[in-house]
């Protein structure tokens, strides 16, 4: 079942609309559940009566509640070290000691309502990475009776979505066996970070 619902904050006449950062957030799994809440456009009369305007706006800025995601077992050893980038944050594995486990891996979750993870990487080596949140900004053109959690994810061409804004949990976990694994978790969370408008990518949802 699919609950929609729409908060307007200001109406105005015109032809144009200004575009300017806003907080999103997508946390989508791969049935297409889960939670969506983006700003936009909602064109109340004429021809296109009811359409949405839709925008996604990529421009973050990382707070973690640790830098250091230390995992200590009997005979293994990892640590993962996180730092606010430009529009990113990175991550560097900087020890693995293996003599039980059998990879490392790196996921990003929602909310504790929202029971949606996503896994970001999977090594057995020392290494460093970046990640972002949605990179391109995109335009999403589509109707109340039209706008669907899966048909978006379809649209964007992605199978599972936590992305955008607010508050994140990032787990550093070292996988010992079936369903065993020793894990350390960081809470951060995601601001707006204003940043210069690009192109838009736009997109219709039908």
């Amino acid at each position: 079942m699919v609950s929609k619902s729409f908060t307007p904050e200001e109406s105005f006449e015109g032809e144009r609309a200004r575009i300017i950062p806003r907080p999103f957030r997508i946390i989508l799994n791969e049935k297409g559940e889960g939670k969506v809440k983006l700003p936009g456009f909602r064109i109340k009369e004429g021809h296109f009566k009811n359409v949405l305007l839709l925008y996604t706006f990529p421009s973050y800025e990382f707070k973690f509640s640790k830098r250091s995601l230390r995992i200590i077992g009997d005979e293994d050893f990892a640590e993962l070290i996180v730092e606010p980038g430009e529009n990113c944050f990175k991550g560097y594995i900087q020890a693995l000691e293996f003599r039980k486990a059998k990879r490392a891996k790196v996921e990003i979750i929602g909310a504790n309502d929202e029971r949606v993870e996503r896994c970001i990487l999977e090594t057995k080596r020392i290494m460093e990475f970046s990640r972002t949140s949605l990179t391109e900004p995109l335009l999403i053109i589509t109707h109340p009776m039209l706008l669907e959690p899966r048909k978006l994810l379809e649209t964007m061409g992605i199978k599972k979505a936590v992305d955008g804004h607010g508050s994140f949990k990032l787990r550093f976990c070292i996988e010992l066996g079936i369903k065993r694994e020793l894990k350390d978790e960081a809470d951060f969370k995601v601001d707006v970070k204003y940043r210069k408008i690009r192109n838009f990518k736009a997109i219709q949802i039908k």
